[in-house]
């Protein structure tokens, strides 16, 4: 008689828990389309319309991101090692300073990029990193949102990390580097690894310490009366080559276009990163 009262109330309790777990998936999906925001409950991600998304679960300092079939799409990988002006900057001040950033790993397309980690994303940022880019769509990834999430970010974490990672260098471990092939200076477009790191100073876009390009950044207003910036691309012969635009209501996200008409498309960046992103689609595109 115990064991059928106790087969009973196991039964009772698991139809009240999944009665609890699916009022719960309902609100969540009710807030989210209440105020138009990313949500998460129970390692589900709402879209700003109330949709389920995907699934994100936080595996350790990583992340593991699933259709809603469960099935895994996206690994998001937590680095970080000690270069050496880390190792410098702990000298002065006394504390410890290393390089942080997180490899996205896009597991079907076997193809990665990589975001700065200047503090540890937080479950709901990754949620509106893969949302608001869109890199997903009907259970599986978006090529074309990846591959702008790509171009837009790069690999310069893992390139730079190759040469500058203190461990390699105190073991004798450093990569040794290919020497910088001689500035060719054809139509504007200077000869170099275009792979290599993409670096701003000034006015001037730089890979393997040579200008490759300018850029210039100007601010107005459209006729709704609302602030647009823009950013305009030179060759080295001062040449403009294109030009991105953004709103204030656009949030991160920006409309690229070429002179020549063949390059038209948006990116979504990241706040103070937008002048490099965009750099380097026009570098990728073979503009610069």
């Amino acid at each position: 008689m115990r064991t059928f009262f106790f087969i009973i109330s196991l039964l009772l309790f698991g139809n009240v828990s999944l009665g609890q777990s699916q009022r719960e998936h309902q609100n969540n999906k009710k807030r989210a389309l209440e105020y138009h925001r990313i949500y998460i409950g129970m390692d589900t991600v709402f879209a700003q319309d109330g949709s389920p998304y995907c699934i994100l679960k936080k595996v350790g300092y990583n992340y593991s991101v699933r259709n809603l079939l469960n099935e895994e799409l996206i690994i998001i990988k937590r680095e970080t090692y000690q270069g050496l002006d880390d190792a410098l900057q702990g000298i002065i001040t006394g504390y410890s300073y290393d390089t942080r950033y997180y490899d996205f790993i896009f597991l079907p397309l076997q193809v990665h990029a990589e975001t700065k980690g200047d503090f540890w994303y937080g479950t709901f940022k990754v949620a509106e990193i893969l949302v608001n880019s869109g890199l997903i769509k009907n259970n599986a990834l978006d090529e074309n949102a990846v591959n702008s999430f790509v171009r837009a970010y790069g690999v310069s974490f893992s390139e730079e990390r190759a040469g500058n990672d203190l461990a390699n260098i105190v073991n004798g471990n450093k990569p040794a580097s290919s020497a910088p092939s001689p500035s060719v200076n054809i139509g504007g477009l200077v000869e170099r690894n275009k792979n290599a790191t993409v670096i701003l100073e000034g006015d001037k876009i730089m890979q393997e310490g040579k200008v490759i390009g300018f850029f210039k950044q100007t601010s107005g207003l459209s006729m709704s009366g609302e602030k647009v910036s823009t950013i305009i691309f030179y060759t080295t012969d001062k040449k403009s080559i294109g030009e991105a635009s953004t709103t204030d209501s656009q949030s991160g996200k920006w409309t690229i276009q070429s002179n020549s008409g063949n390059l038209n498309t948006e990116i979504e960046t990241e706040k103070g990163l937008e002048a490099l992103q965009l750099a380097r689609i026009f570098i990728l595109e073979g503009y610069l």
